[in-house]
């Protein structure tokens, strides 16, 4: 391998182009993996739009799955051959970002993808899962797997029909919660249910606020996730919590709504992943509990997926295909669906 084909950002704001990286190279803890497929997600999209980074050039994407082609020396769970999915989220964009021909990943912050996942499926879950798991962690709630208790307690997805709130929905019903309310387009009333939710209420209805407390009746709603996090929906979810309850918000942007007697935190996907000293009980978390969780959910074969909008193409089209993507994905017009770019067969 000599140079690599890799989409890049190369100043604030900027636009998208091609460029042509030089070989990777790995420490003793890191996998070199060849990009089949990658998912685009908002927090992306905003950091190239709004220009968020502290330093440029930017390679984009975070939801990866990939073959491994090379291993470090330390590394034991992993083949030449194996399929993954990781997150890439470190700062050193231009060895780990995923829209480009071959990506460094780190081999405890990644796990095996079954063969009942195809690339296209499995590269939809890991901002989905870890952005929940971010609040889960944050929050002090209780994870999947830790207890066969059921819990009756109402929690609010706010914003269902998005990929964070489907993977809300089917992670909070895998910790055992059984009183799952949730805003969506009434549309998705019969799919929501499917994945767990007890509720659902068209954001839309003039009386949602209202609907959302005759349910509750006169149980408190103590928790709730915010996977709009927008100053109307945060504003909306306020009012519905009780006081010393939680809202965890999945983006840190301006205007949020706040209250003194509710903890509200943003929270972000990439806590567990931060290589610096100052973080490393959250990336120990990360790679002991996290990720191996991650692997127990991929071996189940009824882990429900977010539908995929594939926009499909070869080499010669791959940035108009990625900036047609984060086009989508700003819009918000994938109708509930996950953007993904198929990056090589």
């Amino acid at each position: 391998m000599t140079t690599h084909k890799a989409i890049i950002q190369l100043e604030a704001s900027g636009p998208l182009s091609v460029t042509h990286l030089g070989p990777h190279a790995l420490n003793d803890h890191q996998i070199l993996v060849k990009v089949e497929a990658v998912a685009l997600n908002p927090g992306e999209q905003k950091m190239i739009d709004l220009g968020l980074r502290s330093t440029y050039p930017y390679v984009p994407g975070a939801d990866l799955c990939g073959t491994v082609v090379e291993i470090g020396s330390a590394v034991k769970q992993f083949n030449i051959g194996d399929r993954i999915i990781s997150l890439q989220m470190t700062p050193d964009t231009e060895r780990s970002g995923a829209l480009q021909d071959f990506v460094v990943a780190e081999a405890d912050l990644s796990a095996k993808v079954p063969d009942h996942y195809t690339p296209i499926e499995a590269c939809t879950l890991p901002v989905v899962l870890l952005t929940n798991f971010a609040a889960f962690y944050t929050m002090r709630w209780r994870f999947p797997f830790e207890s066969h208790e059921k819990l009756d307690e109402p929690i609010l997805v706010w914003g269902g029909g998005s990929g964070v709130g489907q993977a809300a929905i089917s992670l909070l019903k895998l910790s055992g919660y059984t009183s799952i309310i949730t805003t969506a387009a009434i549309k998705r009333e019969k799919y929501l249910k499917s994945l767990g939710a007890s509720f659902v209420v068209d954001y839309k209805d003039e009386e949602c606020l209202d609907k959302i407390n005759h349910f509750l009746a006169d149980r408190p709603l103590m928790k709730a996730i915010d996977t709009i996090s927008s100053a109307e929906s945060s504003s909306s979810v306020m009012q519905l919590v009780a006081p010393g309850g939680q809202v965890a918000y999945v983006l840190p942007v301006p205007d949020l709504a706040k209250r003194s007697e509710v903890q509200s935190e943003a929270v972000f996907c990439g806590m567990f992943h931060d290589n610096s000293k100052s973080n490393a009980e959250l990336r120990k978390f990360g790679a002991e509990k996290i990720w191996p969780m991650i692997q127990r959910i991929l071996a189940s074969k009824d882990y429900p997926l977010q539908p995929q909008l594939v926009l499909e193409g070869n080499s010669d089209d791959i940035l108009e295909r990625v900036t047609k993507g984060f086009d989508i994905v700003r819009k918000a017009s994938a109708d509930g669906k996950k953007v993904v770019i198929p990056w090589q067969k």
